[in-house]
């Protein structure tokens, strides 16, 4: 999301400085990097924010890069927009609990910052409750991810019954190996298993002892949309990955999929293709239809509502132009 986000502003002739992205990644795309809210330019005029990187759900270092956040943010007086946040389905803070969504992370710093300019949201159900919280100019469009082929220099032909597997490093998705090396051994599909973390994340699966197929690691995003682009399907727990599948055309399964996942397929109209943990038939049935070159399991009905919602996913980038427009 920050690459795309930085992509966009480039192309507007904004000079964007992107926080805590990838080394590589930024060296590779030309991107201004800083590590530190100390490296920030005094100049700077606006700051963006969205899910995951900045919002991650993480113990001590993130609570003490929000203080500062929130410190840097009232000192200077910069102007906060966040973009395509939210999807948790989760207003603990709201009623006044306790809770560690991505809703909650930007309702908290809309308390102790007094710059905000505007908030998208990725599902149509969460404007209401940020309206009537905050006041702001809230906008819905669907995730932004969804436009992610728009990024792809070309695009690739489908490779006969190939699936893409991605999942996060925990106990549970062992499961995703297991059925990876059946299908492999039956020899009924070609089947990669794509890391969704840089090498030296301490997310990153280093040891696939017994998966027999192929390893793609994660070098780059660009390069990641390529891998999922010339499969038939991918098969993921993790939500941005599936988002990323759908934007290329390719059928995103969700297995033993976060409320979030689920939310977005169901706005999606793909409920039929989240699979619960404890159903691993229903994996197996829905795998089984994918044949040679042949996008299956989606139909056009399908595919139509995908790419309507991701001509109106383009909403978030337009509605960040406009105010920043105005702040210029």
């Amino acid at each position: 999301m920050a690459l795309m986000l930085a992509y966009r502003l480039k192309k507007e002739g904004y000079f964007p400085i992107v926080y805590g992205l990838s080394e590589a990644v930024c060296k590779k795309h030309m991107l201004e990097r800083v590590t530190d809210l100390d490296q920030v330019p005094e100049n700077i005029f606006a700051c963006v924010i969205g899910g995951g990187a900045f919002l991650q759900n993480e113990s001590g270092p993130f609570v003490r890069m929000l203080d500062k956040f929130i410190s840097w943010v009232n000192t200077s007086n910069i102007p906060v927009l966040a973009i395509s946040i939210g999807g948790d389905g989760d207003y603990s803070f709201i009623r006044g609990g306790e809770s560690d969504t991505c809703n909650d992370r930007v309702l908290s710093l809309f308390r102790t910052c007094d710059s905000w300019v505007g908030i998208t949201v990725r599902l149509e159900g969460e404007v209401t409750k940020f309206d009537e919280f905050t006041g702001l100019d809230c906008r819905y469009y669907p995730d932004i991810v969804l436009c992610a082929n728009t990024f792809l220099s070309e695009k690739q032909p489908k490779k006969s019954r190939h699936i893409v597997v991605s999942a996060n490093n925990n106990l549970k998705n062992k499961l995703f190996f297991w059925f990876a090396s059946v299908f492999v051994a039956l020899q009924k599909y070609h089947v990669k298993y794509l890391a969704t973390h840089l090498p030296d994340s301490s997310y990153y699966k280093k040891d696939l002892s017994g998966w027999n197929g192929v390893q793609c690691a994660y070098l780059d995003p660009f390069e990641f949309l390529r891998v999922i682009s010339d499969s038939n399907v991918l098969v993921s727990n993790k939500l941005h990955v599936g988002v990323s599948a759908i934007s290329c055309g390719v059928p995103f399964v969700s297995y033993a999929g976060k409320p979030k996942t689920k939310a977005f397929m169901k706005e999606a109209g793909l409920s039929d293709f989240c699979v619960p943990k404890k159903e691993p038939a229903k994996l197996i049935s829905i795998l089984s239809r994918v044949d040679d070159n042949v996008i299956i399991p989606y139909n056009d009905i399908h595919f139509s509502r995908i790419q309507n919602l991701s001509e109106k996913a383009e909403g978030h980038f337009t509605f960040l132009l406009e105010k920043l427009q105005k702040l210029d």
